[in-house]
């Protein structure tokens, strides 16, 4: 049987990205029952996109539109597309109803509120067997997860040594995500740093070995341009759990030496996957083909491992040392995370539903997506001074 699905949300995600991807082949189970929006304009726009693509959905609008949606037994699931602090109450009422949910990142404004959405599902809603996940598309991208895979997998890079990660973005004044209402003056942290910075904290814990995810941050929030208050940009240090640290790799040098390890002022260092990061929507209108693409540097032992994006395609590049058994691979696909994001949330409720295991059950659950708001949450809040992620999240 077909999944009846509601989108809530006529914005431009939710026009540019999730009509397209339930468009997919991979999820030509989901059926585009209806969709709604809190204005009749904003949904009739939705509407003609829908049609476009093929789709024939009901189409719906305001707070009578909403109660149709509640009261529609056929409606298995909602997807909410909307801003970061109307879709809890929403979340919440569409559980109550009996509906499977799914709804953009990210999970909360911040931990605290994140937390306390969490804790309701998992005491009230879980055991009723009503799934919910969290729309984070980074966590699902296939060229993303691949890259993990590599780094958790091929023993021949050896350990992780250190990472980077980069990203820089042009944000004119006016321009259409800018020019959203709720993100010109945003009534959460951070701005497009959490909006958009939760993207690449999710990379981080799908790319990174758990003994190189960050535990402790130290960092620096600014907001340069006066446009995209409250901060612009944030640049950071990022250190994993202290187990982590160990001797360093390797034999000792072969070579003869006039002096001992022990003679050497301040002694020798350790070896800990340690992380550097700029997260920045700063950048000048310089032109596009000039900009350094953002992206994830992951340098091990014996290898480097690279995942980039430029205009929505990632690449993905494991580099050799030379003398190495490291196998060179180097792979480029459209993003898709949006698409199997969909499909992991439909075969997660027919999974819950049948009482079976699914391998894509864990993706999306909100507790990954907490992680995400709270290693946000410690950047911004940083201020030069460490911050303990676990701490925060209060584990």
């Amino acid at each position: 049987m077909p999944f009846n699905l509601a989108l809530l949300g006529s914005g431009l995600f939710a026009t540019n990205s999730y009509l397209p991807a339930l468009a997919k082949e991979s999820n030509k189970e989901i059926h585009l029952h209806t969709i709604w929006s809190r204005s009749e304009k904003s949904v009739t726009t939705l509407a003609a996109k829908a049609k476009e693509l093929g789709f024939t959905p009901r189409v719906l609008h305001g707070e009578a539109g909403l109660q149709t949606i509640w009261a529609d037994a056929a409606i298995e699931g909602v997807s909410f597309v909307l801003p970061i602090t109307t879709q809890p109450e929403l979340i919440i009422t569409a559980l109550q109803h009996g509906k499977h949910v799914i709804s953009e990142k990210p999970v909360g404004k911040d931990v605290e509120a994140a937390k306390q959405l969490i804790a309701r599902y998992e005491s009230e809603f879980k055991p009723k067997g009503l799934v919910w996940r969290v729309a984070e598309n980074w966590e699902h991208d296939t060229l993303i997860r691949a890259a993990g895979e590599v780094l958790r997998t091929d023993k021949a890079l050896g350990p992780v040594l250190y990472w980077q990660f980069k990203t820089e973005a042009v944000v004119i004044d006016g321009s259409s995500y800018q020019a959203t209402s709720w993100r010109t003056i945003p009534d959460y942290q951070g701005g497009f740093l959490l909006d958009g910075g939760v993207h690449f904290a999710a990379m981080l814990r799908t790319v990174l070995p758990d003994y190189a995810v960050p535990a402790t941050v130290i960092s620096t929030s600014a907001l340069h341009r006066s446009h995209i208050p409250p901060h612009d940009t944030v640049q950071g240090i990022c250190l994993p759990a202290k187990e982590s640290t160990t001797e360093p790799h390797g034999p000792p040098t072969a070579l003869n030496t006039i002096n001992d390890l022990k003679d050497i002022p301040g002694g020798t260092g350790k070896s800990a996957p340690t992380g550097s990061i700029l997260l920045s929507w700063a950048l000048p209108d310089t032109p596009p083909e000039t900009r350094a693409p953002g992206g994830l540097t992951v340098t091990t032992l014996n290898g480097v491992v690279e995942i980039t994006n430029v205009n929505r395609v990632w690449t993905l590049r494991v580099i050799p040392a030379a003398g190495s058994d490291v196998k060179p691979r180097e792979e480029t696909s459209p993003a898709d995370g949006v698409e199997r994001e969909l499909e992991a949330f439909v075969k997660t409720v027919r999974a819950v539903q049948q009482g079976t295991e699914d391998e894509v059950q864990a993706r999306g659950y909100p507790t990954g997506p907490l992680w995400d708001v709270a290693f946000i949450q410690a950047l911004l809040s940083s201020g030069g001074s460490p911050v303990d992620i676990k701490q925060l999240l209060g584990n």
